[in-house]
């Protein structure tokens, strides 16, 4: 069942302060008249007053026990009744009767079969494009207080939501897995075999590219190729909205090879897909520009073993050629030790240097 906390389906605060009361729960003269002409004797005028007021705010009618001890409190004043006026039906037929009169008074619908059928629409359409049953909730919430429906208990109403998207998930799956040829579907089950005591190539899919470097490069360069065996995966989902297949691959990666194990065959297959990991690997590449630049880090890097730094210098020094060879030019190099190997060189350099007119 969807947490109610995170949707926007009306319920009553935990703490009202005094502002918030006498602006919410504050009868108008029209609302009281409204009142006493439908009613006999305080205790009805007071519950169809709470009913009245309750539901411009919620959409729907609790029970009068849900009522917070505050907004009784409130509307029993702002009636001028007695603090201990009773509060509550004693039959339901009055209890009905209200509700009807309170319906016609906002001019409300009830929560019947064309609401359903709108639920089921909005929800359906929007399943194929959404998959967060809270974010579904309040699209259907959405829909009916705008066509002016009363809405239905929260249970009920995540129950159908969750039917329409489980529906709509299902042809999903269905549709991917008749694109899939016999072989990739042997593949993608032989994900989920221990090829040691506890590791499966299910534990390799889900390996996530770490930050691009020498020691990882080589790493990550491996895993792509071992999954590009798979195939051009984006064919077999081009039919499913790029945030679903986003969810997809969030719900595969917290499950482990025995939980996918356990799952229906066509959502399995669906789910084992790697699409969405060979795309975050190939981000990472693109990202940090792309695969020739890599290696070409790679090397330079590779290069550096044996203390040779050399090769990582030109790429912050290029720009300070010139003035470093102005400088050297403009002082005389004396060496501190017997070690005379970079006089030598820089002899060499103007020697070179003064032959083809550059010194």
């Amino acid at each position: 069942m969807t947490s109610i906390e995170r949707t926007a389906y009306p319920r009553f605060k935990r703490y009202y302060t005094h502002n918030e009361l006498r602006q919410i729960y504050t009868p108008t003269l029209k609302e009281k008249k409204f009142g006493l002409e439908r009613t006999i004797g305080k205790t009805n005028y007071l519950n169809l007053i709470i009913l009245l007021k309750v539901f411009q705010k919620l959409g729907y009618f609790p029970s009068l026990d849900a009522v917070p001890e505050s907004i009784k409190k409130q509307l029993t004043k702002e009636l001028s009744l007695p603090l201990n006026q009773k509060i509550g039906y004693v039959g339901r037929v009055t209890l009905f009767r209200h509700k009807q009169l309170i319906r016609s008074y906002l001019q409300v619908i009830p929560y019947n079969s064309n609401a359903r059928l709108l639920v089921s629409e909005t929800v359906t359409q929007s399943a194929y494009i959404r998959d967060n049953p809270a974010d579904l909730i309040n699209i259907a919430l959405e829909e009916l207080v705008k066509n002016r429906y009363e809405l239905p208990s929260f249970r009920e109403l995540d129950r159908q939501v969750n039917h329409l998207r489980t529906r709509v998930n299902e042809t999903i799956f269905s549709e991917t897995i008749k694109k899939l040829k016999p072989e990739l579907s042997q593949t993608l089950n032989d994900l989920l075999k221990l090829t040691s005591e506890t590791v499966t190539p299910f534990n390799q899919l889900k390996t996530l590219p770490k930050r691009p470097s020498r020691n990882h490069l080589n790493d990550l360069l491996a895993h792509e190729h071992w999954l590009s065996n798979f195939g051009e995966i984006s064919d077999y989902l081009q039919h499913i909205n790029s945030a679903k297949i986003q969810h997809f691959a969030d719900e595969a990666r917290v499950l482990d090879a025995a939980s996918v194990k356990k799952i229906k065959r066509n959502k399995r297959l669906t789910l084992l897909l790697p699409q969405e990991i060979l795309e975050t690997i190939q981000s990472t590449l693109s990202a940090n520009g792309g695969l020739d630049q890599l290696l070409s880090q790679c090397e330079a890097i590779t290069a550096y073993k044996g203390n040779n730094y050399y090769p990582l210098l030109w790429r912050f020094y290029q720009s300070h050629r010139a003035a470093f060879f102005r400088l050297i030019k403009a002082v005389e190099l004396e060496s501190t030790t017997t070690d005379n190997r970079l006089i030598n060189a820089l002899n060499f350099y103007w020697k070179i240097a003064i032959e083809e007119g550059n010194g």
